[in-house]
């Protein structure tokens, strides 16, 4: 898998993401300094740190640094002129549950001073190109990805319709929610989502 990242990073992640203004930067997740990985958790602590705690307990950082090492992972994050850290997400591919051949979007996030700039749509669109990229390529296996897929709490509304709003819906395995007999909804701790190319 770290071959496969390292492939992926050089000949198609490099050509296609882009923000105007700011400088790119991407690496498979072997390859990333302990510093940069902890600064990507800090910025997931900031945004949704009270899930993570909700649901995973408080030690959810040293899981999810487990996590952000995972072979085949590629972080693609973006600075400004004063290298101040602007995003960033990280995806791999792989199968998901329904055994659909994916580009799997781990992380987007934004920091704080960059939110609500449309920068977000920006990445998210450029994950979407970048997966039909794969599709289109002559490459054995790059060419058999068909979807792009991701996980995302189930109390994280905002994200939850964003996504919606983009297509992606509950894959064949992911957990639902369930309707008490006195008419309650008790939602699971995420959602497991994934859209067609």
């Amino acid at each position: 898998m770290e071959a496969v990242a390292e492939d992926l990073n050089f000949n198609y992640v490099n050509k296609l993401f882009k923000l105007p203004d700011y400088k790119t930067h991407s690496e498979p997740a072997h390859n990333l300094e302990d510093d940069q990985l902890q600064n990507f958790i800090d910025v997931i602590d900031d945004n949704i740190g009270d899930l993570y705690v909700k649901n995973r307990g408080p030690d959810w950082k040293d899981d999810k640094e487990e996590e952000m090492t995972e072979p085949g992972l590629i972080f693609v994050w973006f600075t400004d002129d004063n290298d101040e850290l602007v995003g960033y997400l990280s995806f791999k591919i792989c199968i998901d549950d329904d055994d659909i051949f994916v580009v799997y979007l781990f992380e987007i996030h934004l920091t704080e001073n960059f939110q609500g700039k449309k920068i977000g749509q920006q990445l998210i669109d450029q994950f979407h190109e970048f997966a039909k990229l794969l599709h289109n390529s002559s490459h054995n296996l790059y060419k058999n990805v068909t979807a792009t897929a991701l996980t995302v709490f189930s109390e994280n509304e905002r994200a939850l319709n964003w996504y919606k709003k983009l297509n992606y819906e509950l894959t064949g395995g992911s957990p639902v929610d369930r309707k008490l007999r006195n008419g309650k909804i008790v939602k699971p701790e995420y959602y497991l989502m994934r859209r067609s190319l």
